[in-house]
């Protein structure tokens, strides 16, 4: 959970970056490992953005996380250690706009 102040900037960034925003969550390598970004929620528009904004669920989010169930079993298979590896590099449009939003590098 980022504190107040970096969470303002991601939110401020999806709101003004909405194309590399969509970008991520369309990202096929992602949404094919992933899913959908996961993260806890406001219930309300925070202060600073309208219910209307385009990407107003994703600027409700009080955290931004991606998962990958397995089972457990699968973490004592010889490639588990690729595959994490792997589930890494698929995450990395995510943490890349993240890392931009805050200003810190990637």
């Amino acid at each position: 959970m980022p504190p107040s102040d970096a969470l303002y900037m991601i939110r401020r960034a999806i709101a003004d970056r909405p194309k590399e925003w969509e970008k991520v969550l369309s990202d096929p390598k992602i949404r094919d490992v992933f899913g959908e970004i996961g993260g806890d929620g406001l219930k309300r528009p925070p202060k600073g953005f309208s219910a209307d904004e385009p990407h107003i669920k994703d600027l409700k989010r009080k955290t931004f996380f991606l998962m990958h169930r397995t089972k457990p079993e699968a973490a004592q298979s010889p490639v588990f250690l690729n595959e994490v590896v792997e589930g890494f590099k698929t995450a990395a449009p995510l943490m890349r706009f993240l890392c931009k939003a805050v200003d810190v590098p990637f």
